[in-house]
């Protein structure tokens, strides 16, 4: 392997690795999360509608990912409840 870019050779493939979806759904799950503590941390008085608003939609969304997940242990058999 060369220290010079482009200079890889057989070890990189024909191109870049292709996504992996799962990781992708693991950082939106996290970004979520994270504007939600955010929001959560601004006083329920002292937040904007805009503010209300994308947090109802936050909490809805990872409700919805929650659910799907759950439903998927069920079928695999996973299920802890």
């Amino acid at each position: 392997m060369s220290v010079f870019p482009g200079g890889e050779g057989p070890l990189m493939g024909d191109g870049p690795e292709p996504e992996d979806p799962q990781l992708d759904l693991y950082a939106h799950v996290e970004h979520l999360s994270r504007q939600e503590a955010q929001l959560l941390k601004i006083g329920e008085h002292e937040r904007t509608a805009h503010q209300h608003e994308r947090l109802k939609a936050i909490s809805a969304e990872l409700d919805r990912i929650a659910e799907h997940l759950a439903e998927r242990a069920r079928r695999l058999g996973r299920a802890t409840t």
